[in-house]
């Protein structure tokens, strides 16, 4: 039973470890994704907006 317990809590160690690697690589991504995508659609937006303005 003990070896049983220690890979079942090194089983659970990995899982979590993982999960948090995973976690905080998807929310580094997403914030890095969000100060480059949200000024870039604002500036697409800006762009859209004065194209129509000059075309008009």
């Amino acid at each position: 039973t003990a070896n049983f317990n220690y890979s079942f809590l090194h089983a659970f160690s990995n899982v979590t470890s993982t999960n948090f690697t995973a976690t905080a690589t998807a929310t580094a991504t997403t914030a890095i994704g969000r100060s480059i995508l949200i000024p870039m659609s604002y500036k697409v937006l800006d762009l859209q907006l004065w194209v129509e303005e000059f075309f008009s």
